[in-house]
């Protein structure tokens, strides 16, 4: 036997082996996925194979990642805060997190798209060009309060969901609550919603749900980034906008008298960490997301406190016959803004089904 055909031989012997090896491999590594991605194993054996299929990325025993955090009161806000807090809890996972506040979104948006930021914290109505799936959690009255918002969290929490969550190199590592979207009105005496139909509306900018509702709700409707919004309304210039409760701690400390607040949410404002897909493997996102999911109620408990600073006599009942009006135009906007291309129809389809469980009896739920 020569020489060639000895190697040949050997080759021939090895090449099996080398399959099996590799085979072997791909069935530890999908036993460890499985194991990091089943909600019903102790958390201990999850984060040990998570450790364990990821060991090439743990130096020192930890990962090191950065988020990048929008708050318009920047490292002194709530939303800076919450992201704070979960530094601690996120080491428990062997994520150290590098932290900072951003209160120029733009510029965040920048930086999360040049990879300055592994993950940024944002404003659900800037997520669409991420995930039009998540993004879609703040469709026009589509999730009515915090009950179906916490039920639509847990389905977006599961595991099942997660193919849903990853899109064009982004992923979606969990959502949290800011309040809602109201109309807002300078005069105190304000009472009726439908009075200020078709008069002058301010909407914050980039915010498409919000300015197809004030288009609809107004003929004259003015779009301004967050400031501008804020410095018209508290300097007298803006008598009525639409935007997110969040803007109330911000403009408070310049308010000159009560301003009036129609207690019938337009839409769920959110804040989403999206991060880079190769920074975050599905498994390390998962156990963020539901990581986010455990802190729903503290994150709440901040929005609460937030909203205990509104004086009562700011928030305004709405009627029984517009709160229907609004139903009937919302649930038609929405049906607009599928077709335009903006909401996700999955997404849209879950939140029906939220809606109904919970309230069987109405309308939309009879066909």
């Amino acid at each position: 036997m020569n020489r060639l055909t000895r190697i040949t031989c050997f080759l021939l012997v090895l090449l099996p082996l080398t399959a099996l090896a590799d085979a072997r491999t791909e069935r530890q590594k999908t036993r460890l996925q499985t194991t990091i991605m089943n909600a019903n194993l102790p958390l201990a054996y999850r984060i040990n194979a998570l450790r364990e299929l990821h060991a090439d990325e743990f130096v020192n025993g930890r990962i090191d990642r950065s988020f990048c955090v929008w708050d318009p009161l920047g490292r002194a806000g709530p939303i800076f805060a919450t992201v704070s807090d979960q530094t601690v809890r996120s080491l428990h996972y062997g994520i150290a997190l590098d932290v900072r506040a951003y209160q120029d979104e733009e510029l965040l948006l920048t930086d999360l798209k040049e990879r300055r930021c592994d993950a940024a914290l944002l404003r659900g109505n800037r997520v669409y060009e991420f995930n039009r799936f998540a993004a879609t959690v703040e469709a026009v009255g589509a999730v009515p309060d915090l009950t179906h918002l916490k039920i639509l969290m847990q389905v977006v929490a599961n595991s099942r969901t997660a193919p849903r969550l990853e899109e064009n190199g982004f992923t979606v590592l969990g959502i949290a609550s800011l309040g809602e979207s109201y109309l807002f009105a300078a005069d105190n005496k304000a009472s009726d919603v439908d009075a200020f139909r078709d008069q002058p509306l301010a909407v914050v900018a980039h915010d498409e749900s919000l300015q197809a509702i004030a288009q609809q709700f107004s003929s004259e409707t003015n779009v301004l980034i967050m400031p501008e919004l804020i410095q018209g309304f508290t300097g007298g210039t803006i008598p009525v906008m639409m935007a997110p409760l969040a803007v109330y701690p911000v403009m408070a400390g310049q308010l000159s008298s009560p301003i009036s607040i129609f207690a019938y949410p337009v839409a769920q404002s959110t804040v989403h960490l999206v991060g880079h897909s190769d920074r975050f493997p599905t498994g390390l996102a998962q156990l963020l997301r539901e990581d986010f999911l455990f802190m729903f109620d503290a994150y709440q408990r901040r929005v609460e406190q937030e909203r205990s600073a509104i004086p009562a006599t700011s928030w305004k009942v709405v009627n029984t016959e517009s709160r229907e009006q609004f139903d009937r135009e919302w649930s038609a906007l929405r049906d607009e803004l599928l077709h335009k291309g903006l909401y996700d129809e999955s997404m849209l389809t879950l939140q029906k089904r939220v809606r109904c469980r919970l309230a069987p009896n109405a309308q939309e739920c009879q066909s």
